[in-house]
């Protein structure tokens, strides 16, 4: 599926010719409670640099990180009030926050970095547009943005029961992908012999 599959999916759905100048906007609302809601493989990245004065600013579509390494060793992240506090005290530990658009890091100076993050998927701009989500599980968009219409309409009911579509939707693919991550561990029991 693509942009304008959904569309006119939507459009089909709601059967409803008053709301087409509004779908647009409907899917946008949509696509930004996904953004909260589902983190698959697909949306990682590995972004890396170099510091500067400890910091760098955030990726383009960031969500969250998975891993910063500095100077190729792992960093914790913290809270920003904890990195305050550390700063104060000139720790030596290795931590990082993030505040305001920017990743801080404790003694981080001009040292490379390489920070595996989510990611959110380039914007739909053109009707030919898709990503990995919308071309495996349409269904999240779908059910989703069929509930931003029926709150647009305040039809409650709807909206309802399309969420509870949309969570079954969404709690599968994270499922899945979870799964999948998993798939490639190896356990090794020790033969027994009887």
């Amino acid at each position: 599926m693509n942009y304008g599959e959904l569309k006119a999916a939507v459009a089909g759905w709601i059967n409803r010719t008053d709301l087409t100048a509004d779908i647009a906007t409907i899917i946008e609302m949509a696509e930004a409670t996904i953004r909260t809601d589902v983190r698959v493989s697909a949306m990682e990245s590995i972004v890396t640099g170099a510091l500067v004065d400890g910091s760098v600013a955030l990726p383009a579509r960031y969500l969250e990180a998975r891993t910063l390494l500095v100077g190729g060793k792992v960093h914790e992240f913290v809270t920003s009030d904890q990195y305050q506090a550390e700063l104060e005290v000139s720790s030596t530990l290795r931590h990082y926050t993030v505040f305001a658009g920017s990743l801080y890091v404790i003694n981080g100076g001009t040292s490379s970095y390489s920070l595996l993050c989510y990611r959110w998927f380039e914007p739909f701009a053109s009707d030919t547009d898709t990503n990995w989500l919308l071309t495996n599980y349409p269904n999240v968009y779908l059910y989703q943005a069929l509930k931003q219409a029926a709150v647009y309409v305040k039809d409650a009911n709807a909206a309802a029961g399309y969420e509870l579509l949309y969570q079954q939707a969404k709690s599968g693919v994270n499922g899945v992908d979870k799964a999948g991550r998993q798939s490639g561990s190896m356990v090794i029991r020790p033969r027994v012999v009887a």
